[in-house]
Parts: structure tokens; sequence; C-alpha cells
């Protein structure tokens, strides 16, 4: 024999020992007691065996579900999201790759960019193009302030454009007093020079 063998079985037999002495005493006590006790006794065993299999398997496999059925409909709305979010850069990205390198972008290409960056028709305009058709001024009115800077972070670098010249300022109501969060103004944008070699 091993030496665990050794060691384990004289544990094992005091064990099982010990065990057999407790349910001797037990079920002699238990067939002492009239058939009225003993239906009282099997009963709260039945229902503290019962409790302790909705306490570890049931309830917490209940509020599992409950908690993933709470949860789902969020995680429905962030996959959405999210799934918008890719449809949009893949936008953005297909219409950077057709745009030649070097060149303004059309109004199309215009509006198509601002209008998924979340700005309104009215909310800008194109104001001009430079007579040596290397840069292009936008007009902003009431634009969401927030949207004209993120749009601006990023499309004119995806077209490899410069912001040559922005002249934003807070838009102001019929009262001339000032709105939060909007601008007026304009972004003129301009094609790259070419690098030096």
């Amino acid at each position: 024999m091993s030496y665990i063998e050794n060691t384990l079985a004289p544990a094992w037999r005091s064990f099982y020992a010990l065990y057999a002495a407790q349910r001797a005493q037990a079920l002699s006590w238990f067939l002492r007691l009239n058939p009225r006790e003993r239906r009282l006794v099997v009963g709260l065993a039945a229902l503290v065996l019962a409790t302790l299999v909705w306490l570890i398997l049931i309830d917490p496999a209940w509020n599992t579900i409950r908690s993933t059925k709470a949860a789902l409909p969020a995680l429905r709305t962030q996959a959405a999201s999210v799934a918008d979010i890719a449809s949009r850069v893949r936008g953005l990205k297909r219409s950077a790759a057709s745009h030649t390198q070097g060149t303004l972008p059309t109004e199309a290409e215009l509006k198509t960019s601002l209008q998924q960056a979340g700005l309104k028709d009215e909310e800008w305009s194109l104001q001009g193009l430079a007579d040596d058709g290397k840069s292009l001024t936008l007009k902003f009115d009431h634009a969401h302030a927030e949207t004209v800077l993120r749009w601006l972070d990023n499309a004119p670098r995806d077209w490899q454009l410069l912001v040559a010249n922005v002249e934003l300022t807070r838009s102001r109501d019929a009262d001339k007093r000032r709105v939060p969060g909007r601008f007026d103004g304009t972004v003129t944008l301009a094609v790259r020079p070419p690098a030096a070699h």
C-alpha cells in the first residue's frame, strides 16, 4: 500500500465509524418517536431539503434569468447603436476611398459626410469655391457646435484636406442673446500642398 493509502485508510475508517454511530443513534431516536412525531420530523426534513434546493439551485438561476431579461433591451439598443456607427464608418471610408487625393470633395460628398455626422441641411451651405479650385468655404448657421467640431476633426483628414480658416461664433437668437451649443460662421478647407521631395 502507498503512503497516501496508509494515511487515508485509517482516517476513512474513523470517519465511517463515527458516521455509523451517529446514524444508529439518530435511527434509534427516530424509532422511539410516536407515529405523529415521526411524520412531523419527516415533513420538517423535507421542508429543510426543499429550502436548500431552492436557495442553492433554483433561486440563483431564477435571478439570473430575471436580470438577463431586464438587461436584454438595453443590450439590443447598444448593439443597434454599434451597428449604426459601424455602418457610418464604412460609409465614410468608402466615401474617402472613392475621393481622389489632392482634390476637393463634391457638394454631394460634403452633404453625405455632414449628414452622417449629424448636421441638418439647413445648418450648413456651400458658400463657394476658390478661383484656383484649391479651396472651398462652408457656411454654418445655428449648427450644433459639438457636431461641427467632431466633423472638423475627422472629415478633412479623411479627404486629406487642410482646415485653412475657421471663423465660428456663438449663434444668437432673435433677441440677440447667445444660443448655447450653436455656431454661426465659416470654415475653409484647402487641398493639401504636395510634399516637397
